[in-house]
């Protein structure tokens, strides 16, 4: 679990069990099968899509005060920004891996043409 993350969204959600009971009812859901409300990076585990969800407003709790200060805010862009950079940067290597894959075929098919 990302420091960070927890960091940020107990500015959003102060009360600590309410943040504690929020992130793992949301991780049992995930856990059992139901889509994250974001575009998930390979390496984030449950809890920082929890956690990520809360940060960017997709999850809102109900009944409770949340605060959503300027600087949480930034934080909340900061956030999205780093894991769409994130995403971008797993596509490459993803994008790099298959290329390097295709080559590597290419070659075992010359040897064996050979």
């Amino acid at each position: 679990m990302n420091s960070e993350l927890v960091d940020t969204a107990s500015e959003i959600v102060r009360d600590p069990q309410i943040l504690i009971n929020l992130v793992s009812k949301r991780v049992k859901q995930l856990n059992t099968g139901r889509a994250p409300f974001i575009k998930a990076v390979p390496g984030m585990g449950a809890a920082d899509i929890a956690l990520t969800e809360i940060i960017t407003g997709k999850i809102i709790p109900k009944g409770i005060e949340i605060f959503p200060l300027p600087e949480v805010l930034k934080k909340q862009a900061a956030v999205a920004k780093a894991n769409k950079k994130k995403a971008k940067e797993a596509a490459a290597a993803e994008r790099a891996e298959a290329e390097a894959a295709e080559e590597v075929e290419s070659a075992e098919e010359e040897v064996a043409a050979e």
